[in-house]
């Protein structure tokens, strides 16, 4: 049995909360418990990580990640970073080293700047909507065959240009992060309505009847800190009038948490610390970061 199907034995599904929009059924393990990492948020704000470019002139697809802390930091898939000469996404999830300095695989989320605006980045309180992390993960899993983790930039450029317009929160520089600002009180309702319950570890999201997707991580305190940024993921597609709306069942999250550990799956040396595994269905994409056996980050979307 494989970490990530052992890790699935555990979990159950909680009563669902939210409304129609957008819909969260809580994924619970009491026997989880406290991470022993520092999520890429709280080490930035406590001064022990610094994401700065890799070198003076910069790479669009590569930032540089140095954890001066005493425990191992977390960086997901699809987490924004803010500032130096442009602001970029993870390409997957991460976990960083104390006292280590490594190379992350990045994509660009804003198209129309080059040019410093501070020498470290920030994390943003958001991840990439859930359409376009599924889109960079069919892209990464690609690039991984042939030993790269480059996204499709052009095609996330394009995804963020025609989300931006329907959503009427075009940027002079093209960055997504407009997207999250125009529509921020909409989608903090969101959060407010999706809090975390009890036991959660993770969670499965629906919208007006489609399955949107499912994200799972080692420990209660994790999961609690970083939903909002899962929720305005999420909700971003919700509000978008291009989402797709598919009539599924009620039953549709127990059939996927069962069919979960059987997706076909590659798995690679991790950028970091552990194990990354590919996950592909006829309709997911997904990815998981597996450390000394731990399932740290699981995430499933539809594709």
């Amino acid at each position: 049995m494989t970490a990530i199907q052992s890790t699935l034995g555990h979990i159950s599904i909680g009563e669902p909360v939210g409304k129609a929009e957008l819909i969260m059924y809580p994924l619970l393990d009491p026997a989880a418990g406290e991470s022993e990492y520092v999520l890429a948020s709280e080490a930035l704000d406590q001064g022990t990580l610094e994401v700065t470019e890799v070198s003076e002139s910069g790479s669009v697809q590569n930032l540089q990640v140095t954890n001066n802390g005493s425990r191992p930091v977390l960086l997901l898939d699809g987490e924004e970073f803010e500032g130096a000469k442009q602001n970029r996404i993870l390409n997957v999830t991460v976990m960083v080293a104390a006292k280590q300095t490594i190379t992350v695989p990045v994509s660009c989320v804003e198209v129309g700047r080059w040019a410093y605006r501070s020498k470290r980045f920030g994390a943003a309180d958001w991840v990439m909507d859930t359409q376009g992390r599924a889109m960079q993960m069919r892209s990464v899993s690609e690039s991984l065959r042939s030993g790269s983790r480059a996204g499709n930039q052009g095609a996330v450029w394009a995804h963020i240009d025609g989300k931006a317009e329907r959503l009427d929160a075009m940027s002079p520089t093209g960055a997504m992060s407009e997207m999250y600002a125009k529509h921020r009180k909409r989608l903090d309702d969101s959060v407010r309505s999706l809090e975390p319950v009890e036991h959660q570890v993770g969670a499965a999201f629906m919208s007006q009847g489609r399955l949107m997707g499912v994200e799972l991580f080692d420990s209660p305190n994790t999961l609690k800190a970083v939903l909002p940024k899962l929720v305005r993921s999420h909700a971003l597609d919700s509000i978008d009038p291009r989402t797709d709306r598919r009539e599924q069942g009620a039953d549709t999250i127990d059939d996927l948490l069962a069919s979960l550990g059987s997706l076909e799956s590659e798995d690679y040396p991790a950028v970091g610390l552990g194990q990354e595994f590919r996950l592909h269905g006829e309709s997911l994409e997904g990815a998981a970061l597996v450390v000394e056996e731990r399932v740290v980050h699981l995430e499933v979307l539809g594709a």
